[in-house]
């Protein structure tokens, strides 16, 4: 799907249930401009990353959203304390 247009991809991830991971903010414009609610669309906002890199940053949120829905997020202060604190600072 590399040399695939936009609306070519989202159609196949429409198709297939999939979700689209990108760093192209093309496909969140043409979800809003056409008002579909699928499919899925992940933007990395890191620029010059290979398919390996991509893979890995998926793989590693997803272990970590999968561990928090098994073990739970309650809502105590430590455990927000602890998801800011990974937010990069953008006051710069």
């Amino acid at each position: 799907m590399s040399r695939a247009d936009d609306q070519e991809i989202l159609a196949w991830a429409l198709g297939e249930n999939a979700t689209v991971v990108t760093l192209d903010a093309d496909f969140h414009t043409i979800l809003a401009v056409s008002g579909a609610t699928a499919p899925s669309v992940i933007r990395l906002r890191r620029q010059g990353l290979n398919a390996p890199a991509v893979v890995e940053i998926v793989r590693n949120v997803a272990a970590r959203f999968q561990a928090e829905l098994e073990h739970g997020v309650d809502g105590d202060s430590e455990s927000k304390q602890d998801h800011q604190s990974q937010a990069p600072d953008r006051r710069r």
